[in-house]
């Protein structure tokens, strides 16, 4: 079943979106793999940049109990935390170009997901942190849901 937007709806439109007729499929039609694919950069350089940003925070001096400011400037200007920061805006630009070639309902879950694993699973490879056979299971579930949305939608 498929949901269509009120007849009109966008119909002067946003710039850059086309114009919607009542009889248009929000759903969308197929959408190549190499769409999909796009996603995966984004989802790897926001991965770099969690795992960055934990890393340092653990690795840095911790400030005395009122340093906050201290602390806050020296992850500023630790030029590892700003590669970080310097990734997560680059996937942000990048999205935009995702966002065009892929409806929004579909890459977002991707995304969210495939970044949700690469985090869970860069976190125990590079930070040693647990990694129970429930965020396993989760991760796959996660997929799992992922697939029976995009594939609803197909």
């Amino acid at each position: 079943m498929f949901v269509t937007a009120p007849t009109g709806a966008f119909k002067s439109g946003w710039p850059g979106c086309p114009p919607h007729s009542s009889t248009t499929n929000l759903a969308y039609d197929r959408y190549p793999v190499k769409n999909y694919l796009l996603i995966l950069p984004i989802a790897i350089l926001v991965t770099y940049s969690q795992i960055v940003v934990k890393w340092r925070s653990l690795t840095a001096d911790q400030p005395a109990p009122s340093g906050f400011p201290e602390h806050l400037v020296h992850f500023v200007t630790d030029p590892v935390v700003l590669s970080a920061y310097l990734a997560a805006l680059f996937a942000s630009f990048a999205w935009l170009f995702v966002i065009t070639k892929l409806p929004l309902t579909v890459a977002f879950p991707v995304y969210i997901g495939l970044t949700f694993a690469m985090v869970i699973f860069g976190g125990w490879f590079f930070l040693s942190e647990t990694l129970s056979t429930t965020r396993v299971l989760a991760v796959f579930l996660i997929f799992g849901g992922i697939v029976l949305g995009v594939a609803s939608d197909a």
